[in-house]
């Protein structure tokens, strides 16, 4: 269990060639930097318009918002 504790670990997680499930949960303490997030993933159109509104008030308004029911 001391593995998962490590970067590696933390990589393969977002390895295309080694994911066997789409979904991981990592917890923060504090806030993640918006320069760390390729996508978004919302369930619904209602929720991708909210996410987008405030994505286009920062400057970090090139990251896609994807509606993928399927995650949730």
């Amino acid at each position: 269990k001391n593995y998962l504790n490590t970067p590696n670990a933390f990589n393969n997680m977002f390895d295309e060639n080694k994911k066997t499930n789409f979904q991981a949960e990592i917890l923060l303490e504090g806030n993640l930097p918006c320069k760390f997030i390729k996508k978004i993933y919302v369930n619904s159109l209602q929720t991708k318009l909210i996410v987008q509104q405030l994505i286009n008030e920062s400057k970090y308004n090139d990251i896609p918002v994807i509606i993928k029911k399927e995650m949730f």
